[in-house]
């Protein structure tokens, strides 16, 4: 019997873009799938466009009396809105491009043996609507797909400058277990799959260099804030995965690696955050003043 998959696409205001998500979603080819849409009180018309998906029980669809935030939503639905064996997230305004991704996925899983794999991650392109020519992450290797461990993935995670939460697979119970979505920062996907990998060492990550879907930037991506208090929880969140790497008993040299890695990369990501913001705030007050 194939394993029970779930599709989350958690949203807020969204209206416009989570047809496009959720389409793209009952476009898989894989049987034993669930779709749940888990609406964080969302005040636009988020319900109204999804109505005939609804009342044809192709999804389920959960809204939140009250906005409780991305995180918090994140968590709710892989907690309360799903008991399905796998899982994979897909924020409503990306969407996949790949229709045999989870079937592939769940194909590379079973192949190594459920019981030895963690999870399963692809990779996306990123689009926009002020991205002028198609972008992607670096590729995750030479192969098409890869298997490497846990304790691999977490150590080299900057090595390979690749990480597609939409395109991640994971097991449910193990996620459970290590506190996925603990806390409410910009990177909790990132945080929640590295400790995810700290928890369970031992076990298989298998990586494909298949793009199977797009992220789509727009000005109200999370990703986008420029506060420093909010850049700052995340960064040391981040930071405190190298103590934890060393409680696992994870040799110290590759640890302060690991931290040094991180410095570099955080100070390029907020750099071109800082830069990006104060470019469009230049640009507006050109225009205000033409």
């Amino acid at each position: 019997m194939l394993p029970s998959v779930c599709v989350i696409i958690p949203t807020y205001n969204q209206a416009a873009f989570i047809n496009r998500a959720v389409g793209s979603v009952l476009a898989q080819s894989y049987p034993n799938l669930q779709v749940v849409v888990a609406d964080d009180g969302s005040t636009d018309d988020t319900r109204g466009v999804l109505q005939a998906h609804i009342q044809g029980g192709k999804i389920a669809y959960h809204c939140a009396p009250t906005n409780g935030g991305r995180v918090r939503n994140y968590r709710c639905a892989l907690h309360d809105y799903t008991t399905a064996d796998w899982v994979m997230n897909l924020d409503g305004d990306d969407f996949l491009t790949n229709h045999e991704f989870v079937a592939e996925a769940i194909k590379a899983i079973q192949e190594r043996g459920e019981s030895h794999v963690l999870f399963y991650q692809g990779a996306h392109e990123v689009r926009g609507d002020r991205v002028k020519a198609l972008k992607s992450p670096n590729s995750i290797g030479h192969e098409p797909e890869s298997v490497i461990t846990a304790r691999e993935y977490f150590l080299g995670f900057f090595d390979r400058n690749n990480f597609s939460h939409m395109t991640t697979l994971y097991r449910r119970e193990a996620a459970l277990k290590s506190g996925f979505y603990e806390f409410d920062v910009l990177s909790s996907d990132i945080y929640s799959v590295l400790k995810l990998c700290l928890n369970n060492l031992s076990l298989e990550v298998v990586l494909s260099t298949k793009k199977s879907g797009v992220w789509y930037q727009h000005a109200a991506n999370s990703s986008k804030s420029v506060s420093l208090k909010v850049h700052l929880k995340n960064y040391l969140l981040l930071n405190s995965l190298a103590t934890l790497a060393r409680e696992r008993h994870q040799p110290w040299g590759r640890c302060r690696l690991w931290q040094c890695r991180l410095i570099v990369f955080y100070g390029l990501v907020y750099g071109g955050i800082l830069l990006r913001g104060s470019l469009a705030a230049l640009k507006r007050l050109f225009v205000a003043s033409a």
